[in-house]
């Protein structure tokens, strides 16, 4: 083979790639991006109000640790129902424009770029005949625990301890090979979760690595709830696949005031995870 073909094929090969990538800022979920693309237009107002469109607008800000908003130099944002759409970024946060998105079921997931083990979060939001403006920034805090996958007991945080077993775990798309954790208040993380009952929710988690499968499920428990022996607690495990909260089973305050998964129930994707009284 002589140099000149073997530019050739090379070209040939480099423009296939290229022709795979996404258009018109749509992801199809098996072939989400590893990392993200900045914004080629930083400077450029993409979000600003189109009078002469019609439909639904979405839009919200991201806010990180350090006080730095988001934007596209720095976080992605997903709506996928069947597949997934990008948003666009203005002067005032993330959209996506009138029009721009039909109605349904959407799981709304948030990516970091260039903030190393930070969270993910994940919830739904439902898009009608009105537009949908998040009132407060969805913080994007940084996991407080994180460990190598191991069979043992792992403490995620607010006395919640997830109990690991390693042959269970399956990363997502190449994920990494580990469990990570950081507790999160639901009135403040700015997360759009107004279907559920905030006043009855008792522990709220990010997990990682993201959508990892877990099967069997991993049991958990959670110490110093302070609820009376026989408390029923409903696990609700963020599905990003099927846009929804699963019904992850129920954990009962045993006699030794600790909160038990019961049998069949625990974690089955590491994702958002929320305990709430039935």
């Amino acid at each position: 083979m002589n140099k000149y073909f073997s530019i050739a094929l090379l070209s040939l090969i480099s423009c296939a790639e290229e022709e795979q990538e996404p258009i018109n800022n749509v992801v199809e979920p098996a072939e989400e991006p590893v990392e993200i693309t900045p914004d080629p237009e930083p400077d450029v107002d993409h979000c600003a109000p189109n009078e002469e469109a019609e439909g639904v607008r979405f839009e919200g800000k991201i806010e990180y640790p350090d006080g730095t908003m988001g934007d596209g130099s720095n976080t992605r944002i997903h709506m996928c129902s069947g597949n997934c759409q990008t948003a666009q970024w203005g002067e005032n946060g993330f959209c996506y424009p009138e029009g721009r998105l039909a109605p349904g079921v959407y799981s709304f997931k948030v990516i970091p770029f260039g903030y190393e083990d930070h969270a993910t979060p994940l919830g739904f939001i439902t898009i009608g005949e009105e537009d949908v403006i998040l009132e407060e920034a969805v913080k994007v805090p940084a996991f407080e625990n994180k460990e190598d996958i191991a069979d043992g007991t792992f403490y995620a945080g607010n006395g919640l301890e997830i109990n690991v077993v390693a042959d269970g775990f399956t990363p997502h798309y190449g994920g990494g090979e580990y469990v990570s954790a950081v507790s999160v208040d639901p009135s403040e993380s700015g997360l759009p979760i107004d279907e559920l009952p905030k006043e009855q929710i008792i522990g709220m988690w990010y997990l990682g690595s993201f959508d990892a499968v877990i099967s069997p499920e991993w049991s958990l428990q959670m110490i110093d709830t302070d609820l009376p022996v026989g408390t029923t607690v409903k696990i609700l495990n963020g599905s990003y696949a099927e846009r929804k909260w699963v019904d992850a089973g129920t954990a009962t305050v045993r006699d030794d005031g600790i909160l038990y998964s019961d049998e069949n129930a625990g974690l089955s994707v590491l994702s958002t995870l929320i305990l709430i009284e039935e």
